[in-house]
């Protein structure tokens, strides 16, 4: 599905609620997640694009008719477009190609399931043969071709993979859902997002099968991410709305909205003070067209916006724009962002870094590997443009689509949507952690000393255990005449741990925090207690002790 779940306009509404009214009425028509296997019923989600109620209708049909060609086709057709696994929909078609009465589409379908499966020389041989049986669908061969293309592009990226780790944000922020375009300021306090889950605001579900959109926020607390709750009703309605940008401060949200009827696919902004909540979304004046506006930011300054249309002069489809503020407040006339960033082929979600050298942006074009790809382009002070797209590369971009990029201050993590293995179902977000970027690390610092003030001169010795691996990380000696310590962590959990000759062991646990709770330094006095049984008792360091203070760097892979 490209651009996540696309709106269809006026005629959505007109159409959905016609659904709706017909499913209340028709006593066969079954309700939310209830499965009659009734033909009709499958047929109707299938051409309504409901890929995810039918699903469930064909394989109850299929049960029934172990042998029916159709149910095997569209079962296959629904795995393809539903965020679940698309390897499932490779039987059915490998099983329609070993009959004797073959449709050509059903080549065309098989390259690309397994095109979305990384069978990349498997999809190649399928689409030929399709072309090959037939000539003369010219639309279809010409779709063909661009998938062959973008084949050829995912091999080539998966020879040199980005070294990254992908980690769910958590059960407290995704779904069994589509939770999807994750945004996060700089300092990664707040996570701005769309879902489709249960409880969004109206409770409508769409054509699709799926609730309509709301913008949900979650909280950075102790390093973790909090329960995630509505944005509430200053954004969110009972229609379509979905988050798009946010500025590197977290001040300003971007969101597109689309009701169906007087607001159809326009940019909005949404404001907030610090600690406060965001006010009611307005629109973005000198920017929305009658067609649609997809995407916005807005540089750090608030001057200039990158925004996706449709609706001006472009090179084809979706192209990205740059509009600088007129001294009224609205938007002065959009500038194409040239060919370096746009193609024939649909451009979205633009993402301007806070200096506004570098733009983050998917295409279904350039040298992407399936669907949308995530593409950067560098800004060129003597040339004036930008320069040409460079794919992220493999596996943050995969042959399904990926859209939205956000990307913390210090480049170590970034966020996405994704389906992948363990998750909580559909899309869910994960934090993309960039190996080779070096960890931020916090200095821990302070002073051991014997709390009789008399004599606090004290030797002592300290172990740093992480609570995750149960590893070492360190043993360290401060300077015995002050008591002085400085050690460096990365993010993590921690025990420390110090003896010293004639006091009880001192041990506590410590939590040094990343995203917006990330401390460059953290003032920790240890006072040591008398232990009149230990004074006989010398103490000896696990591990001769070392003058350095900085432990040996974390293995992140």
């Amino acid at each position: 599905m490209s651009l996540f779940y696309r709106i269809r306009g006026a005629m959505f509404i007109i159409f959905c609620t016609l659904i709706l009214s017909f499913r209340l009425l028709a006593q066969q028509i079954p309700a939310q997640g209830e499965v009659f296997g009734d033909p009709k019923i499958a047929g109707d989600y299938f051409k309504t694009g409901d890929y995810k109620d039918a699903l469930k209708e064909y394989l109850v049909l299929l049960k029934e008719e172990p042998d029916n060609a159709k149910y095997k086709m569209n079962i296959a057709i629904c795995y393809i477009n539903t965020n679940i696994d698309k390897s499932k929909a490779l039987p059915y078609l490998e099983y329609l190609i070993s009959q004797k009465d073959v449709e050509s589409i059903t080549y065309f379908y098989l390259g690309k399931a397994y095109h979305l499966n990384y069978k990349f020389d498997e999809a190649i041989t399928a689409f030929d043969k399709f072309k090959e049986l037939a000539p003369n669908e010219t639309e279809n061969i010409k779709q063909a071709d661009r998938l062959i293309e973008m084949c050829n592009n995912g091999k080539e990226l998966m020879k040199f993979p980005t070294n990254v780790t992908f980690k769910n944000v958590g059960k407290d922020v995704n779904s069994d859902g589509p939770d999807y375009a994750p945004f996060v300021p700089e300092d990664e306090s707040f996570m701005v997002f769309s879902t489709r889950r249960k409880g969004v605001t109206g409770e409508i579900i769409d054509i699709d099968g799926y609730h309509t959109a709301d913008v949900f926020i979650s909280q950075e607390k102790g390093g973790k991410w909090a329960k995630a709750k509505s944005i509430g009703y200053s954004v969110n309605t009972e229609y379509d709305e979905q988050v798009v940008g946010l500025t590197p401060d977290g001040r300003n949200l971007l969101v597109f909205i689309n009701n169906g009827y007087d607001i159809l696919g326009d940019l909005y902004m949404a404001s907030t003070s610090k600690g406060k909540n965001f006010q009611k979304a307005m629109p973005m004046k000198g920017l929305n067209t009658d067609k649609y506006e997809w995407a916005a930011s807005l540089d750090a300054d608030r001057e200039e916006v990158y925004f996706a249309s449709e609706g001006l002069n472009t090179h084809g489809g979706t192209d990205l724009f740059m509009s600088k503020k007129l001294p009224t407040g609205d938007w002065g006339v959009p500038v194409n962002l040239g060919d370096n960033v746009n193609t024939e082929f649909d451009e979205n979600y633009p993402i301007i870094s806070a200096d506004g050298k570098t733009l983050y942006f998917c295409s279904q074009g350039h040298t992407t590997m399936g669907g949308y790809d995530i593409f950067k382009s560098q800004w060129d002070d003597d040339k004036q443009q930008w320069s040409t797209a460079t794919n992220i590369g493999y596996p943050i971009n995969t042959p399904n689509d990926d859209l939205t990029f956000s990307l913390s201050k210090n480049q170590k993590y970034g966020y996405v949507s994704a389906h992948r293995p363990g998750g909580f179902g559909d899309l869910d977000i994960y934090q993309v952690i960039f190996n080779d970027i070096e960890t931020p690390q916090t200095v821990l610092k302070g002073v051991v000393f014997n709390g009789d003030s008399a004599n606090p001169k004290i030797k002592a010795y300290i172990t740093i255990t992480s609570l995750e691996t149960s590893e070492i990380v360190g043993n360290y000696v401060p300077i015995e005449k002050s008591g002085k310590y400085v050690i460096i962590l990365a993010p993590g959990k921690y025990t420390i741990d110090v003896q010293a000759d004639g006091f009880k062991n001192h041990s506590e646990d410590i939590d040094i925090l990343d995203k917006g709770s990330f401390q460059a330094e953290i003032l920790k006095n240890i006072i040591m207690e008398k232990d009149a049984a230990l004074t006989q008792t010398p103490v000896k360091p696990i591990t001769p002790p070392i003058k350095s203070i900085i432990p040996p760097k974390p293995d992140t892979k």
